[in-house]
């Protein structure tokens, strides 16, 4: 009788420690599940990848202005997916469709495909900047030093992320939109009117920063064409956001003005990219610096 007294409170213990742990134990198992299809996905963005279809322009419009890019800077068609279904091979097959599908209907330069909005990264940093095909099969000069060098002027000028939208359908705050303020905060400016005005909207949420930390920027590049992208209170060496914001406006007016365009003025864009580096920019250690002599401050105002 004693020792039935004495096993009840064990049995209860053991149960309660099994509950206790149980969660974390489910917790463990599904990260290691996704991470598992995280590895999968990535063998099959790896041979999305083996064709350089990456490296292929695409011509696209925005606020009735043509753009052409390679297919690996449109963040939203250019670079690998996470699949959460067990079907990798059906999966893979749909991506390739779809990515075909969508370079058909943007390689015509005659008739690029109107978009309302696009964000363009930098940060090619998937299996397409490791493929040596996708990097030599760009047309345009820009696009290959990208490719080529994360030391690029281009790179350390312009943001990693921004968007090219047409303002007109721009929304802060709607169902949908790409422009979130934190909290319960309003936008602090309105929409730029002026050609090359850039406004501070509002706080953005981005996971991790504190209050006020963060800022989407707003610049009206000429017409209905405007960007969008954060900045942020702490940049590269102490970069004030004010700073950051200015040199970050101009970098991608003038990309967009001397690289997206139907034709590239390559030698242009790097000399202007050169003077609008971040702070702490440095050289390729391997080929040596990219850009000569500074160069006088760019302007980024005045017509296309």
């Amino acid at each position: 009788m004693t020792d039935a007294v004495e096993q009840k409170p064990k049995r209860h213990t053991a149960s309660r420690k099994r509950k206790r742990w149980w969660p974390w134990g489910l917790a463990v198992v599904l990260v290691v599940l996704y991470l598992i299809m995280l590895d999968l996905n990535s063998s099959q963005a790896d041979q999305l990848a083996d064709d350089g279809s990456g490296a292929l322009d695409i011509h696209l419009a925005i606020a009735q202005r043509p753009v052409t890019l390679p297919l690996i800077a449109l963040e939203d068609y250019g670079h690998g997916y996470i699949a959460f279904t067990l079907d990798h091979e059906g999966d893979r097959k749909a991506e390739k469709a779809k990515r075909q599908q969508f370079l058909q209907q943007t390689g015509n330069p005659n008739q690029p495909l109107p978009m309302e909005r696009m964000t363009i990264t930098l940060d090619w940093s998937g299996p397409e900047e490791r493929s040596e095909m996708t990097c030599t099969k760009m047309k345009r000069k820009w696009a290959h030093a990208v490719c080529t060098s994360p030391w690029s002027a281009i790179k350390q000028a312009l943001p990693g992320r921004f968007s090219l939208v047409d303002l007109k359908t721009l929304r802060i705050r709607a169902p949908g939109s790409s422009i979130r303020c934190r909290g319960d905060a309003k936008a602090d400016h309105p929409v730029p009117v002026q050609a090359g005005e850039v406004s501070l909207m509002c706080p953005a949420e981005v996971a991790g920063g504190a209050d006020a930390q963060y800022y989407h920027a707003v610049l009206k590049i000429e017409g209905d064409l405007g960007a969008y992208w954060i900045v942020s209170q702490y940049g590269e060496k102490g970069e004030p956001m004010d700073a950051m914001t200015k040199r970050e406006s101009t970098a991608i007016t003038l990309f967009v003005r001397h690289a997206l365009g139907q034709q590239e003025a390559y030698a242009t864009l790097l000399q202007a990219m050169c003077g609008l580096r971040r702070p702490g920019a440095q050289d390729n250690p391997t080929t040596g610096p990219e850009c000569g002599p500074p160069a006088p401050p760019a302007v980024s105002s005045g017509a296309f």
